[in-house]
């Protein structure tokens, strides 16, 4: 049980109200001959004067005269007068917001939402004379009970929510444990006449179910109404006079209460909460619903119906249930930019009637044309809701008068600067076209080689080296790399690069002290991957031309001069 201290006693100094030492005088200097006796019979005066001034009327008020620094001081203490003290009570208050629901299952009615918060607030309203009184039931009975009536029932997420505040305006959090908190879950259900019904504890620590002077205590809910009446209803079931009034009662004996112990008399009492209302509405389908589909959102749009105009900036027109069975006229106001299709002349009403009007945006071509890709590389664009791609050079595209945007989606290996970009579509103009220059996406090849003075060429281009670094941009793709330097042996590598990466390699040339090496040639490139080899074997050719031109000649000349004559 939670305790509040006692009041303190208020302490004042009254002045007036003397208190002094008493001490007896020598003999020798009395001034009467009797002077003992008059002291006695003024001390016993004044004491008797204490003791009236104690048993006065003066309730609440301790009086101390410090005016004689003696140290004997008289303390008197007026009693309290204690009045009647009264019973436990309960201020009970119910509301539900807002005020008017649909039927459940109505989710088209216009007169408001489906669902409507009530909350339940109990407030201790006793003031006790000594500030310990406080009320509970206990664990076994709830302190606080809800029961709908008639077809209110609770939601499908009711979503519970509790605030205890103590009289310091604190939130109650409980004297031991987290389990002794001011609970928002229903500690106890039960059903009666078919319906449900909750209940909550002050606390979920049964020791702690106790309400003292200015406690507070709300627990709010959903609810909904799930059939007739559709008027003004009762929204729990309550015992009170203004409930009965109101059309309210128990159901099965249950009604929405709080049930405290009161005080002095320690009987259990059971107070039923006053009654809320809920304007339950349900409204009655058209005869002939006029559905659209294609217009943009909060488009207005207008049909007439038998002479009747209906605008609506939703997707849905009710026409009035008057129509008896039959065939009207119905006229669609056109629309700028659009067209329709599924509209037939005339309405045909049969019962519930339902009609669907389809538009269409007027659209316009307007053709996107590529270069640089190689056949066959999908690519795409992308303008408004439109999505389009394509594998060959031209990509068109239908839209309706307007501005849009358009994004450009590239193919791997390739890159394009119009990536994004604006359209504006008029339809007078006839003859729209955007021109997408692609090109292949680049790789970089960087590294460094030992010696510095080392030349390198990447595909028998040479590549600049500062310092023993060098970097390339080349395609994507497989490369043949050569580096070479004087007293070094020559080495080559063939080295794969990807689009937008940087591939590193670092060389690292042996010495030769010969000046002699061999070149790793490039399959691909045959035997003329080096131009000094070439040029030697060029030169080589040439010689070996020249040789054989000179045999040849030598040749023709001893022919003409005929065999020698023999020496004699």
């Amino acid at each position: 049980m939670r305790t509040r201290p006692c009041p303190s006693v208020q302490t004042t100094s009254a002045p007036g109200v003397e208190t002094r030492g008493l001490a007896r005088d020598p003999p020798e200097r009395h001034l009467f001959p009797y002077g003992r006796g008059l002291v006695a019979t003024i001390a016993l005066l004044l004491l008797l004067s204490g003791v009236t001034s104690v048993l006065a009327p003066t309730a609440g008020t301790v009086r101390v005269d410090r005016s004689t620094p003696s140290k004997q001081v008289a303390v008197r203490v007026a009693p309290r007068t204690s009045p009647a003290t009264p019973e436990s009570t309960l201020d009970l208050s119910l509301s539900a917001s807002p005020g008017t629901i649909c039927a459940l299952g109505r989710e088209d009615c216009s007169a408001g939402p489906g669902e409507s918060r009530v909350t339940l607030t109990a407030v201790d309203s006793t003031t006790p004379p000594n500030g310990t009184m406080g009320m509970a039931i206990g664990a076994s009975v709830p302190i606080l009970s809800f029961v709908p009536f008639g077809n209110i029932r609770l939601a499908s997420e009711p979503e519970f929510a509790t605030v205890c505040t103590e009289s310091n305006g604190q939130q109650w959090r409980g004297g031991s444990g987290s389990g002794s908190n001011c609970p928002p879950i229903p500690v106890s259900s039960g059903t009666s006449g078919g319906g449900s019904y909750w209940g909550w504890n002050w606390s979920n620590n049964a020791s702690e179910n106790e309400l003292t002077d200015g406690d507070s205590w709300s627990v709010s809910f959903w609810v909904v109404a799930n059939g007739p009446p559709f008027s003004l209803v009762p929204v729990d079931a309550c015992v009170a006079v203004g409930c009965s009034a109101a059309g309210s009662s128990s159901v099965g004996g249950v009604y929405s209460s709080a049930t405290y112990i009161t005080s002095p008399n320690s009987t259990v009492t059971i107070q039923s909460f006053p009654v809320a209302t809920l304007q339950v509405v349900y409204e009655s389908p058209p005869a002939v619903t006029i559905w659209e589909t294609g217009l943009p959102p909060g488009t207005p749009w207008s049909v007439q119906v038998n002479g009747s105009s209906y605008t609506s900036g939703t997707n849905a027109i009710s026409v009035a249930s008057n129509l008896q069975n039959g065939s009207y006229r119905l006229t669609v106001t056109p629309l700028p930019g659009f067209f329709l299709t599924g509209y037939e002349q005339p309405l045909v009403v049969s019962g519930a009637t339902t009609v669907t009007l389809e538009w269409h945006p007027f659209t316009w071509l307007v053709t996107f044309q590529e270069s640089g890709l190689a056949n066959g590389a999908e690519w795409g664009v992308r303008a408004g809701t439109e999505n389009a791609s394509s594998t060959g050079d031209a990509l068109p595209l239908f839209l309706p008068n307007g501005t849009y945007a358009f994004t450009v989606g590239s193919p791997v290996g390739y890159e394009t600067n119009v990536t994004t970009g604006e359209i504006l579509v008029i339809g007078s103009v006839p003859g729209y076209g955007f021109l997408i220059p692609f090109r292949p996406t680049p790789s970089y090849l960087a590294g460094t080689v030992m010696p510095p003075s080392a030349s390198v060429r990447v595909d028998n281009v040479s590549v600049r080296v500062v310092d023993g670094s060098f970097n390339a941009t080349v395609p994507p793709g497989a490369h043949w790399v050569v580096a070479t330097a004087p007293g070094f042996e020559p080495w080559s590598e063939e080295v794969s690069t990807s689009p937008q990466k940087t591939t590193e390699i670092s060389v690292q040339l042996r010495p030769n002290p010969s000046g002699f090496g061999t070149v790793n040639v490039p399959p691909r490139m045959g035997l003329f991957a080096s131009t000094e080899v070439l040029i030697a074997l060029v030169t080589l050719l040439a010689i070996s031309c020249l040789l054989a031109v000179a045999t040849a000649r030598v040749r023709g000349r001893a022919r003409r001069r005929g065999p020698r004559a023999p020496r004699p």
